[in-house]
């Protein structure tokens, strides 16, 4: 029982130091000059283009965000900052996580018609933050107490590790199914692999962009198996899938905008900490 509960308590104590981490380094890119003064301005206006689905949400951008930008800008880039120091160190967890959602939220309504990332990332960052709150994973590697004291029983933590495997799956689904019916754009898939940076990742990019029908099968089988690999709890291929993807997807497509380096990184993370015991045990939902 020990085991498992620390098991449990180094996993999620993990997790929330790797989101406070991401959090860090975002605040970290914003923290100059240029966005401290009309770069935020400038950010907001590009999310609230033509292509927003949400008029009532880019009225807010044009009336309130934009003329205020003086003070959203620093607001935003230090409430990103103390969120990362208090997911880091532990302290403060519940408020930090609670700011974290709200802003996650905001980011999801603005942006996410932009691409499927940021669909994804803001709805991962949620969970996991909402995940924290209830386990008290302030407590775990935290400033908030010496050793694990995870809420309820063992079992609790066992089974938020459920839920965050299914959430990937459903993740996964939803990304094959994107590109299966043609939401996701290919010709931009195609486009990002066309100037992969990446010398090891030449060939395989080349191969897949000479042949896009094929490849775009190639990725809805992989994200499908992948998908249901994690949904019902099928551990080699969850494992190995999610890991296969996301370390694709991170050298291959990532350049194209850094904000898939963080989601694909967090989301191989995520993976690994809800599928290596998996691979062991084969009902993770019961103690």
């Amino acid at each position: 029982m020990l085991g498992r509960r620390a098991a449990n308590g180094a996993i999620w104590g993990g997790l929330r130091i790797a989101v406070g981490m991401l959090w860090l380094l975002e605040s970290s890119l914003k923290f100059n000059n240029y966005y401290l003064a009309g770069g935020f301005a400038a950010e907001v206006a590009r999310v609230a283009g033509p292509g927003d689905p949400l008029p009532w949400y880019a009225y807010l951008i044009h009336h309130l965000f934009i003329p205020d930008a003086a003070f959203f800008g620093p607001a935003k880039t230090l409430a990103e900052m103390a969120v990362g120091f208090c997911l880091v160190f532990g302290v403060a967890v519940p408020w930090a996580c609670g700011l974290a959602i709200f802003m996650n939220v905001n980011f999801f309504l603005a942006a996410g018609w932009v691409g499927d990332v940021h669909y994804f990332v803001n709805l991962l960052l949620a969970f996991l933050e909402a995940a924290f709150i209830r386990l008290r994973a302030g407590d775990i590697f935290g400033l908030g107490a010496i050793w694990n004291q995870l809420a309820g029983e063992e079992r609790e933590g066992t089974v938020w590790l459920g839920y965050l495997r299914l959430l990937l799956g459903l993740l996964w689904l939803w990304a094959a199914l994107d590109l299966a019916v043609g939401w996701a754009s290919p010709a931009r898939l195609l486009g990002d692999l066309r100037w992969c940076p990446w010398t090891f990742l030449r060939p395989v990019a080349a191969l897949l962009v000479a042949h896009p029908g094929g490849a775009v099968i190639c990725f809805v089988i992989l994200e499908v198996l992948t998908g249901v690999g994690l949904a019902v709890g099928w551990g080699s291929m969850a494992l190995w899938g999610n890991l296969l993807l996301c370390g694709f997807f991170f050298f291959a497509t990532g350049w194209a905008e850094y904000l898939q380096y963080f989601y694909y990184a967090l989301l191989a993370l995520a993976g690994l900490s809800c599928t290596l015991r998996l691979t062991k045990d084969p009902m993770p939902m019961r103690n």
